[in-house]
């Protein structure tokens, strides 16, 4: 009985979280196509701990993470927003972007991979 008993609680939590993300992905609007480039290009994206990437205009990638300068290109293709980094043809990994109020999401295959917020890019001044 006992074993009943866990299984069917067990049961429900899934079912909770289950219904939870559905309601998160409802809740969360998809971005598309021109709308990515216009959101990224001339942004910083962050999560104010553990990275910031710059989206340059011209597709040029460049950041940190863990504090390790990144550099790398950036491009949207079939609704999703594409990085690459390091040296041109080691691998592009392309998402699926989700906005949340000022939250945004990075997605593969319907699981969150990163988030963060966006901001302009603060301009350093010339010395």
């Amino acid at each position: 009985m006992r074993r009943f008993r866990f299984a069917a609680l067990l049961l429900v939590a899934l079912a909770a979280h289950v219904i939870h993300a559905a309601e998160e992905e409802q809740r969360s609007e998809r971005i598309q196509d021109a709308a990515l480039r216009a959101m990224f290009s001339g942004r910083e994206m962050s999560d104010q701990v553990h990275y910031a990437y710059q989206f340059h205009p011209q597709g040029h990638l460049t950041g940190v993470n863990l504090q390790e300068k990144v550099t790398g290109g950036w491009r949207t293709a079939e609704g999703q927003l594409c990085l690459t980094w390091g040296q041109p043809g080691e691998g592009e990994e392309c998402y699926e972007v989700r906005k949340d109020g000022d939250i945004v999401f990075f997605l593969q295959n319907n699981i969150e991979v990163f988030y963060g917020y966006l901001t302009n890019i603060e301009q350093k001044p010339r010395q």
